[in-house]
């Protein structure tokens, strides 16, 4: 039964049981008010009768007409009688008063029974006996009264039941009206809302986001979008949100657990605590983004919205367009400087290679990843930098552990950018660059017949890079960067011997140094209007030295900062439970991964493990760093490799002595 089919039948029946009611009220309230009304004449009628007869009986015994006729004028003054009459014991008429109705004879004849009443028309008739003092009948009293004023009341009073019945009518009438329109408009709006209904489940079906309320409890409302069962699968009405996010990802369902409990304590603002949910998460398919829109009702937060968006397409567009930047910056380095770029790939793919096998210690593997991320920062390959910063991000929160699938989520990140410049790196070469001065020098030592062994150390020296070189693609690196940290165009200046050094044995090490700038422009360096407050001249500077002290190969590098914070140095140190009590312990401390003086993580710092492959580096080669930093004054980075680990590499006055 439908419920329009339901609400019509109970009206129907309210109006039918009120009608009946009604009815049979009327019926029986006439019916009573004639009964009682009547009743009423017929006591007051036969009490008088019966006064008028023990009255009569002692004047009609004695044939005393006025006796009789004084104590008939009695009740002569009620308003309803229309005559008294006496009889005597023959039927003749001993008094009488008032109009007799002619028939009343044969209305009123005696009856053994006493008292006798009659209703005839608009008139009561009572006739009693006159019984004498010896009990013997004697004659018989008759009275008449009229019904004309009880009629009257009745009429007014059947008149008010009907209004009353009417009433009754027009209120079932009325009912059943207002039934009916109300009926009608509720099937009206019934029918727009199930139109509007239809139209909202057409969109909601139609549409690419995902489109769900969900309740107080976590638990989804009934209406959603169909592609919500597209990226989740099926869900029965009443299924937490929370369930279908654990299909794709535990973590993802984790997080939002526990947020969303604390969403409904009102313990921090409702924009804020929609801030912190989860916005994003992988399936198998497909990248999707989440936007969370509170609904507020009365002041109260009643549901949240949730909008879900699939930017698979979107990522996949940005991928290919990152990935063709890369391929872009690949090819200007390497037309700029092939030599370097042959170096870069080289030394990158040898961490990602170590990275990928999972054989070291893990803060081993985290000081390669973040030495690869600005390596590949600097060249430009930003697909892989943001894989490296995403996959320190995981570390962080999986507790320091490099997962098996981080390590092959860095290999298949790098394999593809590697096989789109597989070509040019086949192709390339490690060419040897060789200045005029270089030939020149040669050939003088030639003619000049030296010694074999001098000639071809002379000429094997050209294989190596010139740390001048280097140290000018170290200075390109830093423009560039101090240029992203909004320190303007920083000055570069180098001072450096004439010195090479074998690009192979030396990858690894320039490969880190990039740490060393990074913290310069980063920690040390200010910004123009900082500058300008501390009366520096702006921009910043670098200076990298390359010299010979002794037996000693000396790399350095100094700013003009800020200077190290050593106090916050120690405050780190002793919070990680460091020693911090000289000035050694806080160099110490300034290496150990995991200590930085930054508050947050950024793409460039924040990490605290550059430093510490900086330092490994440098050991690798039997190297040592000492550190000079003054308040204000800027920070010198010294770097010092025995003769035994350079050695002919960087030498050439040697050569040129002996020559």
């Amino acid at each position: 039964m439908s419920p329009r089919s339901f609400l019509m039948k109970l009206v129907g029946a309210l109006a039918l049981l009120l009608f009946g009611i009604s009815g049979y009220l009327t019926f029986y309230l006439s019916q009573r008010l004639e009964s009682l009304a009547i009743g009423g004449v017929r006591n007051k009628a036969t009490h008088v009768t019966h006064m008028i007869a023990l009255g009569a009986a002692v004047g009609l015994e004695y044939g005393d007409k006025v006796h009789v006729r004084d104590f008939v004028a009695t009740v002569a003054s009620d308003p309803d009688l229309l005559f008294v009459r006496v009889l005597d014991a023959n039927g003749d008429v001993f008094v009488s008063r008032g109009e007799v109705v002619d028939g009343v004879a044969g209305i009123l004849r005696p009856s053994d029974n006493g008292i006798s009443t009659e209703v005839v028309k608009s008139a009561l008739y009572v006739g009693a006996p006159i019984v004498s003092q010896g009990g013997d009948r004697i004659g018989r009293a008759q009275m008449g009264f009229s019904l004309a004023r009880i009629d009257a009341e009745l009429v007014r009073g059947r008149r008010v039941i009907v209004v009353v019945f009417l009433a009754t009518l027009i209120v079932c009438a009325v009912a059943v009206v207002l039934a009916l329109w109300f009926e009608k408009a509720r099937a009206r709006a019934f029918s727009e809302l199930e139109r509007h209904n239809r139209d909202m489940r057409l969109v909601m079906d139609n549409v690419d986001q995902g489109l769900l309320t969900l309740l107080p409890d976590g638990t989804m409302a009934p209406e959603r979008s169909a592609v919500v069962d597209a990226f989740f699968g099926p869900a029965p009405p009443g299924t937490a949100f929370v369930e279908l996010l654990a299909r794709v990802d535990a973590d993802v369902a984790g997080v939002f657990d526990i947020l969303w409990q604390q969403l409904y304590d009102d313990l921090l603002p409702v924009d804020i605590a929609l801030g912190e949910l989860p916005k994003q998460l992988s399936t198998d398919r497909n990248t999707l983004t989440l936007e969370y829109k509170p609904i507020v009702v009365d002041g109260e937060l009643s549901r949240i919205l949730v909008v879900i968006t699939d930017i698979t397409s979107i990522i996949d567009g940005q991928r290919a367009e990152a990935s063709q930047r890369d391929l872009l910056s690949a090819l200007d380095k390497y037309a700029a400087d092939e030599r370097g770029f042959l170096e870069f790939f080289s030394e990158a793919e040898l961490l990602v290679g170590l990275v990928s096998t999972g054989i070291d210690p893990a803060e081993v593997d985290r000081r390669r990843i973040h030495t690869l991320k600005g390596n590949c920062s600097f060249f430009g390959i930003s697909t892989v930098a943001d894989c490296c910063h995403h996959i320190e991000d995981e570390i962080a929160r999986a507790g320091g552990t490099v997962t098996k699938a981080l390590r092959e989520l860095l290999a298949s990140t790098w394999d593809d950018f590697a096989s789109k410049i597989g070509g040019l790196v086949a192709g390339g070469s490690m060419s040897v660059v060789v200045d005029v001065s270089d030939h020149m020098e040669l050939l003088q030592a030639i003619e000049a017949g030296r010694p074999y062994e001098e000639l071809s150390a002379m000429a094997r020296t050209w294989i190596q890079e010139p740390l001048e070189r280097t140290l000018g693609r170290v200075g390109e690196q830093a423009t560039a960067l101090g240029r992203r940290l909004g320190l303007g165009d920083i000055r570069v200046d180098i001072a450096v011997g004439d010195i090479r050094l074998h690009p192979k044995r030396w990858a690894s090490f320039w490969s880190a140094f990039g740490h060393a700038i990074r913290n310069c422009l980063d920690h040390g360096l200010e910004p123009p209007v900082e500058r300008a407050r501390a009366g520096k001249p702006s921009p910043g500077r670098l200076l990298l030295e390359g010299l010979i002290d002794g037996e000693h190969l000396v790399i350095r590098l100094s700013d003009d900062g800020r200077g190290i914070d050593w106090a916050a140095i120690a405050d780190r140190a002793q919070a990680s439970g460091l020693p911090a009590e000289t000035r050694q312990d806080l160099i110490a401390a300034l290496f150990t991964d995991g200590l930085t003086t930054r508050a947050t993580v950024s793409a460039i710092s924040g990490r605290g493990v550059g430093m510490g492959a900086l330092k490994q580096a440098c050991t690798d080669l039997d190297g040592t760093i000492e550190i000079h930093s003054e308040h204000r004054r800027g920070t010198t980075f010294e770097f010092r490799f025995p003769h035994r680990e350079a050695g002919q590499d960087w030498n050439r006055n040697r050569l040129r002595r002996a020559a």
